[in-house]
């Protein structure tokens, strides 16, 4: 147990260096995040990128992002859409759509091994 907190200690430094600190707080906040919130925290919104909403409760599951479209640049007014490819346990879907609930919170960055 001591030695799986010290490695989340450790991986949290690690990405607080290569994503800043304001980016580590909003991966780690996890209530209150919609996906243009933890997008922009990224050069290109998050393309390639995996993200998750939390009241998914399988581990499988996540939106690989494919494009973001800024529809204004005034905060809270509908931010963007955004388009990318389901993975839905485990099996990811062929074809690029848009990506529902992107206004609404409850969203997360999934954090990988590249991130570190």
């Amino acid at each position: 147990e001591k030695k799986e907190k010290k490695e989340k200690k450790e991986n949290h430094i690690k990405m607080s260096l290569r994503m800043g600190l304001p980016a580590v707080k909003a991966v780690r906040n996890k209530n209150k995040n919609t996906f243009m919130d933890l997008a922009v925290l990224f050069r290109d919104f998050g393309v390639g990128r995996r993200f998750q909403r939390n009241t998914w409760s399988h581990p499988d599951c996540w939106w690989t992002v494919t494009k973001v479209v800024p529809l204004s640049r005034r905060p809270g007014e509908v931010p963007c859409k955004a388009y990318g490819r389901l993975t839905w346990k485990g099996v990811e879907e062929e074809r690029e759509r848009e990506i529902p609930f992107v206004n609404k919170r409850l969203w997360r960055y999934m954090i990988e091994d590249t991130d570190l």
